[in-house]
């Protein structure tokens, strides 16, 4: 290779590759046959990933998007597992993380060179990063220290994550990619939806995040009174209620862009993914999502008049929504009404009945709490089951976690844990309402908005899930908050660009002297 003329370096490398890609592709094809199924999708991925990054020009920009299509899937390695509700059940390395970690190199050496001296933060660090504090100090001195650590481990990646979206996306076109990859997820994971639907199975992908047969047949079971023919989807999500919550936090952000002034083809693929988003929302049959989503839909339709523009020139928009949701409620709501007035009382009474645990829990320690991830080795006696052997013969291996967020939180890390994790929400939202107030890109501001309303919904549903706390979910969650952050900064730092320009555009005023000549100031 030394001895040839550049021509016959670039016409030998040009024959070369299609033979190595088709090599290539050979081989994965028949490892996909070959191998069992967790091993074929990690070859077809090792695979794709390659092939993507030679394709892609810009590498940064590719593992940008792919850490945003890959944090809804829970694909990856698991050590020192213990299986449980409520929080991360094992170490893990996630298929994300093989994108995070070229995207923190990228910034560190950024920062290095002097090309990012600052590197954005946000109160939001303070407040996730005291309750991460308090989890180390369960690793410390509390009783179920392994369980404890599986939780810190994942609230540094969720903080590593949070921090690297925030600082990466700058300029208005990275807002956009991080957007069409959101908008993708939808759409993906509502495929995956309808097809268990349209097959009324499980399809085998547990080790890409979709729930066990044992827990959507129970799930299915115990939807109406004495119906045995439900089937409810549930994605790759883990759960029919976790993957309504997923897609009531992000459809409000797609359903934003139709205020906005970005090209017709993404306003297209933004339509597209909340039609199939609505769909497999219903198909959840999940009460809270849907409760949710209205709640974040409304809040949309408020926030969109804050702006001048949008309430001059939206109204339209405006009605088109409101007459779309509109006849698709009228469409379904037959299953609607009977999943609001035949549903089996078991499921409410269980939540109701787990929540007196849950506050049993809390006033027995209302100070620090039992300890990070550990609520459900410790609720046995304060259940009327009254130890584990009657929770294993009621509920099998693993015992169900209580499904609010906020009581969670406040009976494994006490009142200071409760207290950060308000912080950390009601930061979150004020953020969002500063940016809704001052952002002047009509297309970061819809989008800020949408994502505010997102926000909304999903602390809504926090009183019926804990979505957060499910590793898959809570990179999603982390990631709009990024953008959120993100919108702010670069509000902030476009106006500080301005005003030094705006100083010396400044008119020169003139002023009286005090010999009485004129002189200027």
């Amino acid at each position: 290779m030394r001895h040839l003329s550049p021509s016959a370096k670039l016409l030998l490398t040009q024959s070369l590759l299609p033979v190595l890609v088709a090599a290539a592709a050979g081989g994965g094809i028949i490892a996909l046959f070959l191998t069992s199924k967790p091993t074929a999708v990690l070859i077809a991925g090792i695979f794709l990933l390659c092939v993507g990054l030679y394709m892609s020009g810009n590498p940064r920009l590719f593992f940008l998007w792919g850490l945003v299509l890959s944090a809804p899937v829970e694909f990856g390695k698991h050590f020192m597992p213990i299986p449980h509700m409520g929080g991360a059940g094992a170490y893990t390395i996630n298929l994300a993380d093989l994108f995070l970690i070229p995207l923190v190199l990228y910034i560190a050496r950024d920062h290095f060179e002097g090309r990012r001296p600052r590197i954005r933060t946000s109160g939001l660090v303070i407040c996730w990063g005291a309750m991460i504090g308090l989890g180390m100090l369960n690793m410390l001195l509390g009783p179920y220290r392994h369980i404890a650590g599986h939780e810190v481990f994942r609230m540094l990646k969720c903080l590593v994550l949070f921090l690297v979206i925030a600082n990466e996306v700058q300029r208005p076109k990275q807002f956009i990619h991080v957007f069409s990859a959101l908008a993708i997820g939808i759409a993906f994971q509502s495929m995956v939806a309808m097809i268990q639907f349209a097959f009324r199975a499980n399809l085998g992908l547990q080790f890409l995040g979709e729930a066990t047969e044992e827990s959507i047949k129970y799930a299915s079971e115990t939807t109406y009174r004495g119906a045995s023919n439900v089937f409810r989807v549930g994605g790759l999500m883990g759960h029919p209620n976790l993957m309504a919550a997923y897609l009531a936090l992000l459809l409000p952000m797609c359903l934003s862009v139709v205020f906005s002034r970005v090209n017709a083809l993404l306003k297209a693929g933004a339509v597209v993914a909340v039609a199939a988003g609505s769909a497999a929302l219903l198909l959840t049959l999940s009460r809270t999502g849907w409760i949710s989503f209205a709640i974040g839909f409304v809040s949309l339709l408020l926030l969109s008049f804050m702006h001048p523009i949008l309430r001059r020139r939206y109204f339209l928009v405006r009605a088109g929504l409101i007459v779309a949701t509109a006849v698709a409620a009228l469409a379904f709501s037959g299953p609607i009404v009977k999943r609001f007035t035949q549903s089996d009382p078991g499921a409410l009474s269980f939540r109701y009945e787990w929540n007196q645990v849950a506050w049993k829990m809390i006033k027995e320690k209302p100070i620090m709490g039992f300890g990070l991830n550990s609520f459900v080795f410790n609720m046995p006696k304060y259940t009327r089951y009254a130890g584990p052997q009657k929770m294993t013969e009621r509920f099998g291996r693993n015992w169900p976690v209580v499904h609010n967020i906020y009581l969670l939180t406040w009976a494994e890390q006490g009142t200071i844990g409760f207290l950060w994790f308000l912080a950390l929400n009601i930061y979150l939202l004020w953020l969002a309402f500063k940016n809704a107030k001052n952002v002047r890109d009509l297309t970061l501001y819809t989008m800020n908005i949408g994502l505010m309303s997102g926000l909304i919904a999903l602390m809504v549903d926090g009183l019926g899930s804990f979505f957060v706390r499910n590793p898959s979910c809570g990179r999603v969650f982390w990631i709009v908050a990024a953008l959120i952050v993100a919108i702010y900064y670069r509000e902030q730092e476009n106006r500080a660009a301005e005003a030094p320009a705006q100083r010396c555009a400044a008119p020169i005023r003139p002023v009286l002297a005090p010999s009485g000549q004129a002189a200027t100031e």
